[in-house]
């Protein structure tokens, strides 16, 4: 949401594409990074004050808000490293499969022999 009003998208509405220079692709990308990181330490800290606030004795919300932090900034990237490495392994096992989709679909099969 605040990408699309920092960084306006490659298309309008009516799929007219404007260019894009490269500082500005690498600025949306870098802000979309930074995002992760600054959501996570707004949720450790608030989520930490509210269990303060509830009466549980939990980590203060400094330290609450620097692990979120750290959390933003390894989960943000690694799901991405994760989905691309799990993609790669899927095609993989399909690709490794005995048989092939060609032969459920073969309605010339005698299985009466």
């Amino acid at each position: 949401m605040a990408t699309s009003v920092c960084f306006p998208p490659e298309d309008d509405g009516f799929g007219n594409r404007r260019y894009v220079s490269c500082p500005e692709r690498t600025c949306a990308n870098i802000f979309e990074l930074v995002k992760g990181t600054a959501f996570g330490a707004a949720a450790g800290a608030v989520g930490s004050a509210v269990l303060r606030l509830h009466g549980h004795t939990m980590m203060d919300p400094l330290h609450a808000a620097r692990a979120g932090a750290l959390g933003g900034a390894v989960l943000g990237p690694g799901v991405m490293v994760g989905l691309f490495v799990g993609g790669i392994v899927l095609v993989g096992i399909i690709e490794a499969l005995p048989c092939s989709f060609g032969y459920w679909n073969n309605r010339n099969v005698n299985t009466w022999s």
